[in-house]
């Protein structure tokens, strides 16, 4: 198989050889592949980028099961091996190659119990990086109060939003929004590119470009301005979790507002705004815009 990525010259083979021993994972192969171009080739400009690959694709079979140990070849595999790949390879194709090696490290991992010093050699979230969502969810399950616990409970959200459950993933975005802000914006910023997530993401920007928070944790309004601009997720947001923040009270506070508008109930209505409005002047106001 002849990979079509450089100009066809006289050492196209040699190179291509190079390529395809990468791409199957091969160290002996792609030794003996850069060995035959720098013979050919001693001036390759290419030959320094393939030495570096076949090291770190080297460095994959020292096999890992410490928390140490597989931090280390994660930090490895997404500074150093990663970014070259996908030069070479497409980051598509550079994504389905890494999968597998993610793959094993979660193996190595699996049984480990979780650290949120180390949360990234724990197995949930190694499965999740490989695509095994299944794996991911059953490793993640087994994490004790992961619920309120942000890693964990972000891992739960991307694997929803990656199997399209929006069931599962609204309430679950809420409380990582309520949790941990910060992780909730870093999320969605790296499935953007999904394709399950256009909604969320859409949602998210049109929050920032018209929600006027003055806020240091700006993200954990989100459920509350999704429940003002957009209480058709009201049968999903109402199954989020209370969490003791201004914000998720205000959230819980627009839920009960919400349900009793449906219901007609007049007092609950009086006394939940007058609660809203002492919370939050401002969403307050927000709502009330909505219902003239």
């Amino acid at each position: 198989m002849q990979l079509d990525l450089f100009l066809h010259s006289a050492d196209v083979g040699l190179r291509n050889a190079v390529v395809e021993a990468l791409r199957v994972r091969d160290p002996k192969e792609m030794r003996a592949a850069i060995d035959r171009l720098r013979t050919d080739f001693p001036d390759d400009g290419h030959l320094d980028g393939f030495e570096h690959l076949f090291s770190e694709l080297s460095a994959l079979s020292r096999s890992e099961s410490s928390p140490a140990g597989i931090a280390d070849q994660l930090g490895r595999i997404e500074t150093q091996l990663l970014p070259s790949v996908q030069k070479l390879l497409g980051t598509d194709a550079a994504q389905r190659w890494i999968e597998p090696v993610y793959l094993d490290l979660a193996r190595a991992a699996a049984g480990k119990p979780f650290s949120r010093i180390q949360s990234c050699t724990h197995a949930a979230g190694l499965f999740l990086r490989a695509g095994a969502l299944l794996e991911a969810r059953a490793a993640t399950a087994e994490i004790l109060s992961w619920r309120r616990i942000p890693e964990p409970l972000a891992w739960m959200a991307e694997i929803a939003l990656r199997k399209n459950e929006p069931e599962e993933l609204w309430p679950l975005l809420a409380e990582l929004a309520w949790i941990a802000p910060t992780l909730f914006v870093e999320l969605l910023a790296r499935l953007d590119v999904r394709a399950n997530s256009a909604i969320v993401v859409r949602l998210y920007h049109e929050f920032g470009n018209k929600a006027e928070i003055d806020e240091s944790d700006e993200a954990a309004w989100f459920p509350a301005w999704l429940l003002v601009e957009h209480p058709e997720l009201l049968p999903f947001l109402r199954r989020a979790q209370h969490y003791d923040s201004r914000p998720a009270r205000c959230a819980a506070l627009l839920i009960d507002l919400l349900i009793g508008e449906r219901q007609g109930a007049l007092p609950l209505l009086a006394e939940k705004r007058k609660q809203l409005r002492d919370l939050a002047p401002e969403l307050f106001q927000h709502y009330m815009a909505r219902r003239r």
